[in-house]
């Protein structure tokens, strides 16, 4: 590998956010299970708040003294704001924390399988700022018979080529999507 893209791509993951390498700051989606744990408010209630929840088909979430609201494409973090705002705009709390966690880590199919000429394949943690260049880094970066301007990316029906021999090129900054696959030639 030349060794100007290895000190772009050393430099590409020095500066890579560390929300990157987060799985479960994906979005929630339907069918996820999430654990709500209630702090701050009378036991009682709190123990009968506290649980799991699924999120339906339509990406909404039930809970006690609440309409439906739309949990589905949003954060873990994003979903515990809006249901302490829900609880204490209501008046139903004067002050409430609540906690969240899924049941697991990396859900199913939300991951990026890098392939090919890299250090290390498989499947990577897919997280909402991973982009190409990222993913390839994750993957321990090109091998030394890697053509960084051959990386096909799969998504679903549509394959693009793409060439990640440039740090700032537009396609080094192509965003992924859980399983999405990368095969570097």
């Amino acid at each position: 590998m030349p060794a100007r893209l290895a000190t772009l791509l050393a430099l590409a993951l020095a500066f890579m956010p560390a929300s990157a390498l987060v799985a479960d700051e994906a979005k929630l989606r339907p069918g996820d299970d999430i654990t709500l744990n209630f702090r701050e408010i009378p036991p009682d209630e709190a123990s009968s708040l506290s649980g799991t929840y699924r999120i339906d088909s339509e990406g909404t979430v039930k809970l006690p003294y609440l309409s439906r609201f739309k949990a589905a494409g949003l954060t873990p973090t994003e979903c515990v704001r809006s249901i302490e705002k829900r609880y204490l705009g209501g008046q139903i709390f004067s002050r409430l924390t609540v906690t969240l966690a899924t049941d697991s880590p990396r859900p199913v199919g939300r991951s990026v399988t890098v392939m090919g000429e890299v250090n290390k394949q498989g499947s990577i943690p897919f997280s909402d700022s991973l982009t190409a260049l990222e993913a390839i880094g994750i993957a321990g970066g090109f091998s030394e018979f890697a053509h960084p301007r051959r990386v096909k990316l799969v998504r679903g029906k549509e394959v693009r080529i793409l060439d990640l021999s440039k740090a700032e090129g537009k396609d080094a900054k192509t965003k992924l999507l859980p399983g999405d696959l990368l095969t570097v030639k």
